[in-house]
C-alpha cells in the first residue's frame, strides 16, 4: 500500500512540472537579419535602416548583436521575412541568439517582426504605411528607428538580477545597461515572468505573465551594476530575475513626447486580429497593478 502510494504521489509531482510554466530566460544576444525591400529604390534605405536599428539596440548596453560578418560565416546572411516556430528555433540554435529580428518594405510601408528564440514564437509585429506625400526612403529608415524603439519600451523590464561581490542576505545586484541612470534611492521591482503554455500569436508581448517577486531601493549605484536592497522579499531565486524600474518607465515616456512621430497609414502591433482580446491587460495596466500589489505586501 506505501509504495503504491508513494508511487501516486511521484506521479502527481511529475504531472504538476510538466504543468508548470516556463520562465522567461535572460534575452542577451539578439540576431537582426538584413532588411529587404520590393522596390530597388529603397533597398539602400533599407541597408542604412539595418545597420542603424542594430546600432540602436547596442546603445542600450543590455544587448549584444551578431556581426555581418558572423552572419556570413554561418552562411545565412539574407533577408528574411516571416518566420515559423521550427526556423526560429533552428536559427537560434546555429547563431546562439535570444531574439531573432526580421524587417522588410512592401512598396509604402515597413514591417519589423520580432520572435522568442527560446520557444520560437512571435514576440512583437508591427507594421507602419508611408506618408502618401513625403520621400519613402526617408520614411522607411524612420519609421524602422521608430519601431524598433517602441519594441524595446514595451519589454516589460529594464534589466536583470546579477551576481557579484556586494550581494548579501539583505542586499543584491541589477543591470539595467545603463545603470549611470540610477541614483540612491530609486525603487526597483523584481518581477519573474513566465511564457503560457499556449502561446496566441495574435497579441504578442501580452502573452507574458508578471508575477511580482520583490520590492527594494539602490543603495549603491555603479557603472557596471547597482546594489538594492530588499525592502519586501517573496523567495527572490539568485539570479535569472528580470527587473522594473519606475524611474526608467518615467523618463521613456517622457522621451517620447520630445520628438512627437509622423501620424502612419497604417498600424499593425497585436497581430492578424488588430485587437487585444478582452481578457487581455496591456503591460501599462500590469505595472499599474503591480505597484499597487507590492504596496500592499
Amino acid at each position: 500500500m506505501g509504495l503504491k502510494l508513494n508511487f501516486f504521489i511521484i506521479l502527481l509531482l511529475l504531472s504538476y512540472l510538466a504543468q508548470a510554466a516556463e520562465s522567461l530566460k535572460p534575452i542577451k544576444n539578439w540576431v537582426v537579419f538584413p532588411f529587404d525591400a520590393v522596390d530597388e529604390k529603397l533597398k539602400p534605405s533599407a541597408n542604412k535602416a539595418w545597420w542603424d536599428i542594430r546600432q540602436k539596440i547596442t546603445e542600450t548596453k543590455k544587448y549584444s548583436i551578431a556581426s555581418k560578418q558572423f552572419l556570413i560565416q554561418k552562411d545565412v546572411y539574407q533577408p528574411r521575412k516571416n518566420l515559423r516556430p521550427d526556423d526560429v528555433k533552428y536559427l537560434s540554435k546555429l547563431l546562439e541568439a535570444d531574439i531573432i529580428i526580421t524587417g522588410w518594405s512592401e512598396y509604402r510601408d515597413f514591417q519589423l517582426n520580432v520572435y522568442l528564440s527560446q520557444n520560437g514564437e512571435l514576440l512583437w509585429s508591427k507594421k507602419l504605411g508611408f506618408h502618401p506625400s513625403l520621400n519613402p526612403s526617408e520614411q522607411l529608415f524612420n519609421i524602422s528607428q521608430r519601431l524598433i524603439q517602441e519594441f524595446l519600451d514595451k519589454l516589460p523590464f529594464h534589466g536583470v538580477l546579477v551576481k557579484s561581490d556586494d550581494t548579501t542576505v539583505n542586499a543584491v545586484s541589477i543591470d539595467i545597461g545603463k545603470n549611470e541612470n540610477l541614483s540612491m534611492s530609486d525603487e526597483v521591482q523584481f518581477v519573474n515572468i513566465e511564457l503560457p503554455d499556449k502561446w496566441d500569436t495574435s497579441i504578442g508581448l501580452n502573452n507574458l505573465q508578471i508575477t511580482a517577486m520583490a520590492l527594494g531601493k539602490v543603495v549603491k549605484p555603479k557603472k557596471a551594476y547597482s546594489v538594492v536592497e530588499i525592502k519586501k522579499d517573496l523567495n527572490l531565486p539568485e539570479e535569472g530575475i528580470f527587473v522594473f524600474v519606475a524611474k526608467e518607465q518615467k523618463r521613456k515616456q517622457y522621451e517620447q513626447t520630445l520628438a512627437p512621430e509622423l501620424q502612419p497609414t497604417l498600424e499593425e502591433d497585436v497581430g492578424p486580429g488588430g485587437e487585444h482580446p478582452k481578457n487581455v491587460i496591456v503591460f501599462g495596466s500590469i505595472f499599474s497593478f503591480l505597484a499597487i500589489l507590492l504596496l500592499a505586501f
